[in-house]
């Protein structure tokens, strides 16, 4: 009786494996690169112009090809072949550039501990974790979940998190619209996993966000559109003090964001 159990317990699992195959290596992968114990790697290199601009520790590179066992480590100046989707994914503290995805110019910044598939060069699949683009020119993105598409047209920089609860999105300059609402820089937009829901409750402050966030200023080389950021924070900031009567300041000794408010209707003694 037990062998039988077994045997059928065996033959249920034989046809699970056999349905998420590819789904299951490529998520093996991601989770063997994530680990902190992986020290070993071979390098990737072609000729098509979307390169590695920079790598701040380890971060690899997976295909679909199942014919490939081991994720592929990158490093500065290396190519990327756009012909086949590809998966970047960082270790814990690792950080990486590429530029030309889309078009000539453009930069996608990938943090720690982040998995982003890139489908083709307009449509990518976060799977966890946070990524930057920064574009030049108009683009429209596709940004793949399940079996949703959410269409993001952008000209500007702007911040990407995934999470169980869906998307987190920042733009820093530049124009962002999505489904039609165009969205000012600062403003977070939190977006439902199935991208039914996507509202914007909360402004965050871009200059106390510049200075904290690795993937705007931990990079050797600036971005090309640095000074549009910092006049957008500028602005912003102008716009914060008037609507609030505030000023927002760094984080006192005992970790608490300090926040001086004043009158500007009261008399000073």
């Amino acid at each position: 009786m037990l062998h039988r159990s077994f045997i059928k317990c065996f033959f249920k699992c034989q046809v699970l494996i056999h349905k998420q195959l590819v789904k299951r290596l490529i998520f093996i992968q991601i989770a063997w690169i994530l680990s902190p114990e992986i020290t070993k790697g071979t390098n990737y290199a072609s000729t098509h112009n979307s390169q590695v601009t920079e790598c701040v520790g380890t971060s690899y590179l997976l295909t679909r090809d199942l014919t490939d066992a081991s994720p592929l480590m990158l490093s500065k100046g290396l190519g990327i072949e756009m012909s086949i989707a590809y998966t970047v994914a960082t270790r814990p503290d690792a950080y990486v550039e590429i530029q030309n995805i889309i078009s000539n110019g453009d930069t996608i910044r990938i943090g720690q501990s982040t998995a982003l598939e890139i489908i083709d060069s307009c449509k990518f699949n976060p799977v966890q974790g946070s990524f930057l683009y920064s574009s030049q020119s108009p683009i429209e993105i596709l940004l793949k979940f399940s079996d949703s598409n959410l269409s993001i047209n952008s000209q500007g920089t702007w911040l990407a998190e995934k999470s169980n609860s869906g998307f987190k999105i920042i733009p820093l300059e530049g124009k962002l619209m999505i489904r039609g609402t165009s969205f000012t820089p600062g403003e977070l937009i939190i977006i439902s996993p199935n991208f039914t829901a996507i509202k914007s409750e909360i402004e965050i402050d871009l200059i106390l966000l510049l200075q904290t966030s690795k993937l705007v200023n931990l990079f050797t080389n600036p971005l090309l559109r640095k000074n549009h950021i910092l006049s957008a924070a500028q602005v912003q900031s102008l716009r914060m003090k008037k609507k609030y009567n505030a000023f927002v300041g760094d984080m006192s000794e005992a970790q608490k964001l300090r926040l001086w408010s004043f009158n500007p209707n009261k008399d000073s003694k």
